[in-house]
């Protein structure tokens, strides 16, 4: 899969995250799944958030539409 592809992807992925999964859940963990194994980003449960690691949750975040 050519990598424009992948990104223009995941970047349709993160907004949909935003915009509408996070609104449809009682409950969401993100998690970042890099080279040292998943690490919990952030929860969401109703109207509350947890950042668990800012650094990983506003490089998910960016350039969202």
């Amino acid at each position: 899969m050519p990598l424009e592809d992948i990104r223009r992807r995941f970047d349709r992925s993160k907004n949909n995250f935003w915009k509408n999964f996070t609104e449809l859940a009682n409950s969401w963990t993100l998690l970042y799944n890099g080279n040292e194994g998943f690490q919990q980003v952030a929860i969401g449960e109703e109207n509350e958030l947890s950042i668990e690691n800012k650094f990983l949750f506003d490089l998910f975040h960016q350039n969202k539409e």
